[in-house]
């Protein structure tokens, strides 16, 4: 049960110290950086929902069943190298580009919890593959304990923890029930903002499939000088500025498409710019009247 304990304590300090670490060092770079502008692949980071939960999941599934084929020490080495170079490290440098790039906690925010989905994901695989190629039997308990004890005997941290009154109490958690039971309620916490991410992702996506269908129904592209669709505001804005004139029967048709697609409230605005013709009638009609002739002198 000891050992339980110690390695669990190890493992957080070892985890801890290398967050604060790489954090550190993308916050410095970022901060050394001359532009403080978020790139796509940074906001991709910020934004975590159940399929990057799902990705994690069979990343520490294909580093774990390397780890238990066995076969040399580069197999061994499989899974935190999977966990670093997909999971783990770009997560944590977002985060320390939000820091270090003009603190920015929505960046921090959502690159922390793409971390900790990614870790818990991991960590959930690799359990469950370790236990069912027996990896918690007794006798290969009893061996892992006996080698652990060995090299923790020079550790100060382990000499501290048999000292303590609390190791067995909380060397408990250490069993297979309960290291289930933490991952199991971590991964349940987690599925509520990552399921709430991942409908935002499907309204989002919903709502320009509506309004690209609506625009194009209002005329030919060619006619579409620019456009600007904001999905996830309520009621759906969208803005056009257009060459030709659009009846409003076909704006308000436009705007019951989108609606009855998204079931959301729409905010359509059809603008046309001035053709060279009309440009031209307008500055003649801004001209000032020609000031009258003086009548001629007598003869």
């Amino acid at each position: 049960m000891i050992a339980d304990l110690y390695l669990g304590l190890r493992a957080a300090l070892i985890l801890i110290v290398s967050i604060l670490a790489a954090m550190f060092v993308s916050a410095s770079i970022a901060w050394l950086l001359p532009y403080h502008e978020a790139t796509t692949e940074i906001l991709a980071r910020t934004q975590p929902n159940l399929l990057d939960l799902g990705v994690a999941l069979f990343s520490g599934l294909a580093g774990s069943i390397l780890v238990c084929r066995g076969g040399g020490t580069g197999n061994i080495s499989a899974l935190p190298g999977v966990a670093i170079a997909v999971a783990l490290m770009p997560p944590l440098c977002a985060a320390g580009f939000g820091l270090g790039g003009g603190l920015s906690m929505t960046i921090v925010g959502g690159a922390a919890l793409l971390f900790v989905t990614n870790l818990a994901a991991i960590t959930v695989t690799a359990l469950l593959t370790f236990f069912l190629v027996r990896m918690d039997a007794s006798d290969v308990r009893e061996r892992i304990d006996d080698v652990v004890r060995e090299q923790a005997r020079r550790d100060p941290l382990y000499l501290v923890l048999m000292r303590t009154v609390v190791a067995k109490p909380i060397g408990e958690i250490g069993k297979l029930r309960w290291r289930v039971l933490m991952l199991v309620s971590l991964l349940a916490l987690l599925f509520v903002p990552l399921r709430r991410s991942l409908v935002q992702v499907r309204d989002q996506t919903t709502a320009r499939a509506a309004a690209t269908e609506a625009i194009r129904s209002l005329g030919p592209a060619a006619m579409i000088v620019t456009r600007f669709v904001e999905p996830n505001s309520n009621p759906i804005i969208i803005r056009l500025v257009v060459t030709d004139t659009v009846s409003e029967e076909a704006i308000q048709a436009a705007e019951r498409l989108v609606a009855r697609r998204t079931g959301r409230d729409v905010d359509l605005v059809v603008r046309k710019v001035a053709s060279g013709e009309e440009l031209a009638l307008l500055r003649q009609n801004l001209q000032p009247p020609a000031a009258p002739q003086p009548p001629p002198p007598p003869p």
